[in-house]
């Protein structure tokens, strides 16, 4: 971690992030079905299939798509009061995407001068991640895996409270995902992240972790290190740390045995193989 920018955000004992009977649809369809969540105090992973509805759950935290019904606050307001907070930053693409006009350094100039933030913590992670080449690019020059560094880099901002992280370790280089864990990790600010990918989950072993499958989240389990090595079977057992519905079928995670060693699966996008 880069010395000399640990900055202590953590309120304790407020909720940052309150989700109240939640659903999302688009043409009939519910994307989000009657969630309910809190963020206090802690960190968190949201960890689910490819079209599960954890970018339409981000989308709908910032404000980008409106839920049909149900209530988000965020530092105990609604959400629609604090759309563009400073204490909040995010990775999603869509929140970059009208400067797309301008190279990566005016970027980062910018957005880290609307948040009150130090541009060189922005350009020392820039050097961390070896990306010194492209600041003078402008962003439709650059390759999926460097936009979602920046992205990520633009996100990580010490001073911001609440960090909402869409698939950070998507398109990333194997070589720089512990370095990008490391730093996500040592900052003090509450965090929820989503991602598809297992193998990444090692890296966060102390955080608290939901499954999101089908709309719906199952959770939660902490520390998430009790998923590690742990097994999943396709029927409703009596022993399992956590179950699932997917397909109209029960998912059982279990510590010592079932029929499919969650370690063997890359992401989660597996579990409709196994159940098909």
């Amino acid at each position: 971690m880069i010395k000399g920018y640990h900055i202590q955000t953590k309120r304790k004992g407020i909720c940052v992030l309150e989700i109240r009977d939640l659903t999302v649809e688009f043409k009939e369809t519910k994307i989000i079905s009657e969630m309910n969540f809190e963020l206090k105090d802690e960190k968190v992973v949201l960890l689910g299939p490819n079209g599960s509805g954890k970018t339409t759950l981000i989308k709908t935290l910032l404000g980008i798509i409106k839920p049909s019904k149900g209530k988000i606050s965020i530092f105990g307001e609604d959400i629609e009061k604090i759309k563009g907070d400073v204490r909040v930053s995010t990775n999603l693409e869509e929140v970059y995407r009208l400067l797309y006009s301008i190279n990566v350094y005016e970027l980062i100039d910018l957005y880290t001068y609307l948040k009150g933030n130090n541009i060189f913590y922005a350009l020392e992670l820039v050097k961390e991640f070896n990306l010194e080449k492209i600041l003078r690019r402008r962003f439709y020059n650059l390759s999926t895996g460097e936009k979602k560094l920046i992205f990520n880099i633009l996100s990580l901002c010490p001073s911001s409270k609440l960090i909402i992280l869409d698939e950070p370790f998507e398109n990333i280089d194997p070589s720089k995902r512990k370095k990008l864990s490391e730093i996500i990790s040592d900052l003090d600010s509450e965090i929820l992240m989503s991602t598809h990918e297992l193998d990444v989950l090692r890296y966060f072993k102390d955080w608290s972790l939901y499954f999101m499958v089908e709309g719906r989240l199952y959770g939660k389990v902490t520390p998430l290190e009790q998923i590690l090595g742990s097994y999943l079977t396709v029927k409703d057992t009596k022993d399992a740390i956590l179950k699932i519905k997917a397909k109209n079928k029960i998912l059982s995670i279990t510590k010592n045995e079932g029929e499919y060693k969650l370690d063997e699966f890359y992401n989660l996008d597996k579990i409709y193989e196994v159940i098909s």
